[in-house]
């Protein structure tokens, strides 16, 4: 539709020199499409080029989520996914403000490590309007080699253009009620994701409580943009059994019970 295309220019790599090996090491983000309209989305994988044994890696990524959002739950890439010992996850917007992190690491100095080339995890951006933003590393990312060190990391270029028009074309995308849409997985043993809600911008706040009705931790408190929203809740330290999310915006409530099996 003239003026009514998002262009993503997203190619942005990772250089690094490994000082023991001598090897160098490239990371690169790979877009499936470069042009989409508002409400549209376009899948990213995160790879990375011939390397030595790796353990680990932690990338952080800044970006307007007025323009863009994660429109589902980021994936391992099959370079990675069926490893023994990792401990792969991601906090969105919530554990560092305007921050997307993106890590995994092999815990075990017993299991194989993993090496390049493939890819490493792979994401799903909704175009959520129109407008110029960026995604730039706002923090410096590392990876973990397999001896423990951790190599220099420089991402090339800096910024990663958004460009775009047709604001008006997401209308129809923003939800019309407030609402906690799904907990996955339930049961779960280590984190879950919850997806909810918001026809508005406004505070919303999502409080975990044990069935005794304890509040045990408090995943949001914070003013958030109209359209859907997903958060992360690690339940490291966690007793087995059920415990209840609660969801509160302006005067509507909701509460899902979900079931943390260690």
């Amino acid at each position: 539709m003239p003026g009514k295309s998002v262009c993503l220019f997203l190619l942005l790599s990772v250089g690094l020199s490994c000082s023991q090996t001598g090897f160098a090491l490239d990371f690169f983000f790979v877009p499936d499409s470069s042009v989409g309209d508002a409400g549209d989305t376009i899948l990213v994988s995160g790879w990375i080029g011939p390397s030595d044994s790796m353990r680990g890696f932690t990338i952080y990524m800044a970006y307007d989520t007025n323009l863009i959002c994660l429109a589902a739950p980021v994936t391992a890439g099959h370079l990675i996914a069926d490893r023994d010992g990792l401990n792969f996850g991601y906090f969105d917007h919530d554990y560092l403000p305007d921050v997307l992190e993106v890590y995994g690491t092999i815990m075990n100095p017993s299991v194989d490590f993993w090496a390049g080339p493939g890819e490493l995890f792979r994401l799903s951006l909704k175009l959520r309007s129109g407008g110029e933003s960026s995604i730039t590393a706002p923090y410096p990312s590392f990876f973990i080699s397999g001896e423990g060190g951790f190599p220099p990391v420089a991402f090339h270029p800096a910024t990663v253009t958004i460009r775009g028009s047709g604001a008006e074309d997401y209308g129809s995308n923003v939800p019309a009620e407030f609402g906690i849409r799904s907990v996955y997985p339930n049961p779960f043993n280590s984190f879950c994701t919850i997806s909810f809600s918001l026809p508005n911008p406004g505070r919303v706040e999502i409080v975990i409580y044990d069935i005794l009705g304890r509040r045990i931790c408090t995943l949001s408190n914070s003013v958030l943009h109209a359209g859907e929203h997903l958060l992360r809740w690690d339940a490291k330290g966690m007793s087995s059994g059920a415990y209840l999310i609660a969801a509160s915006h302006l005067q509507m409530h909701e509460i899902k019970t979900v079931i943390y099996l260690k």
